[in-house]
């Protein structure tokens, strides 16, 4: 939930006032400068998609909204204006997976070059450009080339940022320069307000160069991906996973449930866990019911399913990079097989897992089969000791009747 803009400046004027009259820092990332070596601020923007993918061509745009100056009410006229920054990237771009991951980042120059700190505003402060300068940072939702139709997207980030530049006056050279730079996080990349008090004071990381990185704490990541599946983008076609049920052996039980928990890990693909929803259909392709399934990352966060006999189920816009986990809970008589996407087995009547496995382009299939070696019948009795029943009953049959003979044989 966004702050009012005219809520949010009051925030922010008392936020700079005590900052100013205590010495305090309430920042993510700050830069530091000298009359010779100005302090510089760099916009950072990264595109994130699974290994398997390039990135699509885009011209992400910034946008820099004038806050205020030293607190000051509705002093926006006093900030110079920073011009809207646009960062581009090619179609194809890869670099090196780390985790499945491919991060592709491009940086601004010195967003504050060639601004002039002294203002020609016709009121008491006009002439002094020394004091802090605020801008609120947002990235326009909109930009990258893709194509929705082939089951593309592109998770933009909401994050917002509020750009605050301490300006000083030189007496030696008789000139403004930028003493410090700050960038503190309003908003987070889902849009989710952040406190003012959270994770400040940050130390910036080394750039590799024995200097600050100024670019630190001052990302914009957006996340690209695609469908998986053979035909992505076409819900009546595409199966981005399926999971289906075969029974085999002596005895085929087309009733039965077998039971099944599914997990799935999406974050290379959303910045919040999205919420998927499959289709299982029968061996006539009649849809028989539906799971939902929202992808936390979290392994233990399970949705339970059952399937019977020739049964699948069918998710059409699992993207591709999701990490997928499902486990069959074993069924006494049955030895239970997956095949697809991992090949696995397990000892008759115990639980069957795939393990992780991730969604890529093409088929992705994890079918399950129990073959029956023998188990429980609806009587509850095990079929493997029937014959032994038998037997014992047979033997007890015997023995009875040759009680009942010898009884009549004495009443005679």
């Amino acid at each position: 939930m966004r702050i009012k803009k005219k809520g949010l400046k009051k925030l922010l004027a008392s936020a700079l006032a005590l900052m100013m009259c205590l010495g305090m820092t309430l920042t993510t990332m700050a830069g530091v400068g000298t009359p010779a070596a100005p302090a510089v601020a760099v916009l950072r923007k990264t595109v994130r998609f699974a290994a398997t993918l390039t990135s699509p061509a885009a011209d992400f745009t910034f946008e820099f909204e004038k806050v205020g100056k030293d607190g000051i009410a509705d002093s926006a006229t006093l900030v110079p204006t920073i011009d809207d920054v646009v960062l581009s990237f090619t179609q194809g771009e890869t670099d090196t997976a780390v985790d499945g991951v491919i991060n592709i980042s491009k940086e601004s120059a010195n967003l504050l070059t060639g601004l002039t700190w002294e203002s020609d505003d016709a009121d008491e402060y006009a002439g002094d450009g020394a004091g802090v300068y605020v801008w609120r940072v947002t990235e326009t939702q909109s930009g990258a080339t893709i194509d929705a139709a082939t089951g593309e997207a592109m998770d933009y980030s909401q994050a917002m940022y509020l750009l605050i530049v301490t300006v000083a006056y030189d007496e030696t050279t008789e000139s403004y320069y930028v003493q410090r730079t700050e960038m503190v996080t309003e908003e987070d990349h889902t849009g989710e307000t952040v406190e003012l008090t959270d994770g400040k004071g940050d130390v910036d990381p080394d750039d590799g160069a024995g200097g600050e990185n100024p670019s630190f704490g001052f990302e914009f990541i957006n996340i690209f991906s695609k469908q998986g599946g053979e035909d992505p983008g076409v819900p009546a076609t595409n199966e981005a996973l399926v999971v289906s049920k075969e029974v085999t052996g002596s005895i085929v039980e087309t009733t039965r449930d077998f039971s099944f928990v599914i997990s799935l890990n999406d974050s290379v693909a959303k910045h919040t866990p999205a919420t998927y929803v499959g289709t299982i259909y029968d061996a006539a392709d009649a849809v028989v019911g539906t799971v939902s399934v929202t992808a936390s990352g979290d392994v233990d966060d399970v949705v339970a399913f059952t399937l019977k006999h020739e049964q699948r189920l069918v998710f059409t816009d699992v993207p591709v990079g999701t990490k997928v986990t499902i486990t069959e809970t074993g069924t006494i008589g049955y030895v239970p097989s997956v095949s697809g996407m991992v090949t696995a087995d397990a000892a008759v009547g115990e639980d069957l897992t795939t393990a992780v496995q991730t969604i890529a382009l093409g088929e992705n299939r994890l079918d399950f089969v129990n073959n029956y070696t023998g188990g429980t019948v609806e009587t509850g009795l095990v079929a493997n000791y029937l014959p032994f029943i038998a037997l014992i009953g047979l033997a007890v049959l015997v023995v009875a009747s040759f009680a009942v003979i010898n009884r009549r044989k004495a009443m005679r």
